[in-house]
């Protein structure tokens, strides 16, 4: 299928016809141009008390009345208050400058003209309905439903499906924005859910395995001492952790330490009944710390920049802006020191690449931390959990502390849970050590291990998998005996296999996964796929913006230079860091510009690279997803495809910690699948 670089008035003629069919008169409003694009409004209703409802049109059509060549998304289309307030979230609709755009616009608009007709003003909250998407999976993901800030305002949008309208409990677990007087536009239908709960026939008990039941034992137990849970991929962790926590008297005080804050949210719904539980994320219990210790200090999340601003000219310095933030988090992450030693071997085992200047970059390091650390009425997210460890801040302590996902804590979240612990309280930590992957952002491979000892923690498994099928089961047994996965009797069997690309390139659908130790070799099957119109990201929106920061530090003329100047570059400092034992950092840097050459194929533009660069990576998990496997922990399908096995373990992988890493990883990739795991060879 092929691109089409429509003219302003081929685009406009489209709109016209569109607007005839759904108004009889083809009026729309010329916007000009607006950030490179041309932007329209088509009128969709207008009234006194709600004001217009439009629909906005912004096209790649810039200054040169000629659609841009770059990317594949050059149209695209949203519902709007009139004002600029898009109403409601995930309605913008992307349609492609591909052979037929003018076919596939019209249908999104008028499928968005009907949207809008539907909305309505509320005269009890004086709000406008807005639309949003359901994100839980499950039969009802990507049904839309209107909802205004009323209790009870809930009401499905008609869709493809023509299927019955559900029960409301799907609503449960969405990603929502608080509107109006602070409250989620949810909150109410939660409450209502919670109704209908109670009225519903009790469900069957919850019934543990006899893992969950040794657990549930030792809490009940009381033998005042520390307790760590490994439990291993899919077997129900968080359940577990819900059920136990019931099982502390209502008379002790009680803290969940979820690993971010979409965890929180849904373990607190969980929790509701269970007042004296508290739900909160590192970055939570150290900022109520910050507070109380400093009073409403301002959040500024461009705090290292301002400092560094201080102290080297932008102009001159910022393509080693980067590496300072990143060494700047890594020295919070890990409490470790300044000197050229303490960030020589930080540098080294993150594989951050001092881009030659490590001289300044260690000065501004070491100066950023010490400003940092005195700047106590501004604050950014790594100073939540930093500042009240480095500067020894009180804490509200809790009798006991229930800590997740433990194999993916730093040094300072650990430091930050033992100042939350009154001395005769106990933590329960529940992880999995071989899912631990995040060793870039200050996780240590040994966080389980050396809590068990610094702690002399009780250790229980949690070793049934729910997720995995019989095969994968298996699998995992043969090539890690060290972990001891285990599947319930009623598991399905489940299927592996091999298939060449060009097979697996046609049976991509959404919903698929499609995982590779490394990024470069998921571009070309993701704008395969993409050049069909069948939807596929990958995952990772800040890989992208590091992709572009290496581009540009080429300083290129051309397509044709920037690559000459890639290849060059990786050549020698790849070179440099296997001479100097640097296996992770050299493994990085080709992993970049493997990705970046891959991205640039059929570019014309180091501009159009840019654009494609930030169009296909994504943090979303819509259409086909691709990802590497260190972006898919957390995640499952029913089908994944795996793409080079042969890069796992990774070859440039050689000291130990490295090695258990590339073990990890594989790991991870193998427990993905509900179902199918396939090889693409």
């Amino acid at each position: 299928m092929t691109t089409e670089a429509f003219t302003r008035q081929d685009f406009e003629n489209s709109l016209k016809s569109t607007m005839l069919d759904l108004t009889g008169n083809g009026d729309f409003e010329h916007r000009g141009v607006i950030a490179g694009e041309y932007r329209y409004h088509l009128l969709v209703t207008s009234n006194v008390k709600c004001g217009k409802i439009i629909i906005e049109v912004a096209s790649s059509i810039g200054y040169s009345d000629v659609a841009d060549p770059a990317g594949q998304n050059s149209i695209r289309l949203w519902l709007s208050d009139g004002g600029g307030m898009p109403l409601g979230s995930k309605i913008s609709r992307w349609v492609t400058r591909m052979s037929g755009w003018e076919k596939r616009m019209d249908d999104q608009i008028k499928r968005l003209f009907s949207m809008g007709k539907s909305l309505k003003f509320c005269d009890s909250c004086n709000s406008l309905q807005h639309v949003f998407i359901v994100k839980k999976d499950g039969a009802n993901k990507g049904r839309l439903f209107k909802h205004c800030k009323c209790a009870g305002d809930f009401h499905w949008l008609a869709d493809e499906r023509d299927q019955e309208e559900p029960a409301k409990t799907v609503i449960e677990g969405m990603n929502h924005k608080p509107l109006g007087n602070g409250k989620t536009v949810l909150q109410n239908a939660y409450k209502k859910v919670q109704e209908q709960k109670a009225a519903e026939p009790t469900k069957k008990a919850f019934t543990p395995s006899k893992y969950q039941r040794a657990i549930f034992d030792w809490i009940q137990a009381d033998k005042g001492k520390h307790l760590v849970v490994e439990a291993l991929a899919g077997s129900g962790k968080t359940t577990t952790g819900v059920e136990a926590l019931k099982l502390i008297p209502m008379t002790q005080s009680v803290v969940f330490v979820a690993f971010n804050k979409h965890i929180a949210v849904e373990l607190q719904r969980r929790l509701e009944d269970q007042p004296h539980i508290k739900v909160s994320t590192y970055h939570s219990l150290g900022y109520a710390a910050v507070r109380q210790a400093f009073g409403n200090v301002q959040m500024d999340e461009d705090k290292v920049n301002h400092i560094l601003d201080t102290i080297l000219d932008r102009y001159m310095y910022r393509p080693i802006f980067p590496v300072i933030r990143q060494l700047v988090s890594l020295v919070k992450a890990n409490l470790t020191g300044t000197t050229d030693e303490d960030l020589t071997g930080l540098a080294e085992h993150y594989g951050i690449e001092l881009n030659g200047d490590s001289d300044t970059v260690f000065t501004a390091v070491a100066l950023v931390i010490e400003k940092s650390a005195k700047m106590t009425n501004v604050i950014d997210y790594d100073d939540m959990v930093y500042l009240p460890v480095k500067l020894d801040l009180p804490m509200k302590q809790y009798d006991f502390l229930f800590a997740d996902e433990f194999q993916d804590t730093s040094k300072v979240q650990i430091e930050l849970a033992m100042k939350s612990v009154k001395k005769n309280g106990r933590i329960v930590a529940l992880g999995d050590r071989f899912q631990s992957l995040y060793g870039f952002r200050g996780a240590s491979v040994d966080s389980i291990p050396n809590l068990i000892r610094d702690l002399q923690a009780d250790v229980l498994p949690l070793s049934i998998t729910y997720r995995c099928p019989k095969c994968i089961v298996e699998m995992v047994k043969q090539k890690f005996p060290m972990i001891p996965l285990e599947a319930p009797e009623w598991a399905k069997d489940g299927e592996m296999r091999h298939i060449t690309a060009n097979i697996a390139d046609t049976e991509y659908t959404p919903g698929d996964m499609v995982l590779c130790r490394t990024n470069a070799p998921l571009v070309e099957p993701a704008f395969s796929l993409i050049r069909r119109g069948i939807k596929a990201i990958i995952r990772g929106r800040d890989i992208g913006k590091g992709l572009t920061v290496l581009v540009r530090k080429m300083k290129a003329n051309d397509m044709g230079d920037l690559m000459s100047k890639l290849v060059e570059y990786k050549s020698v400092e790849v070179s440099k860091l296997l001479n100097a034992e640097k296996g992770s950092q050299a493994q990085s840097l080709t992993d970049k510009v493997d990705t970046i050459v891959a991205l640039a194929d059929g570019t014309s533009s180091i501009t159009e690279l840019e654009i494609r660069i930030e169009d296909i990576f994504s943090d979303e998990n819509e259409g086909v997803v691709f990802s590497s496997v260190h972006r898919a922990k957390g995640l499952e399908a029913q089908r994944v495809y795996i793409l080079r096995a042969d890069l796992m373990p990774h070859s440039m992988a050689k000291k130990d910690w490295e090695l258990q890493q590339e073990s990890n990883i594989q790991y991870v990739a193998y427990t993905r699948t509900l179902e199918t795991l396939t090889f693409v060879e």
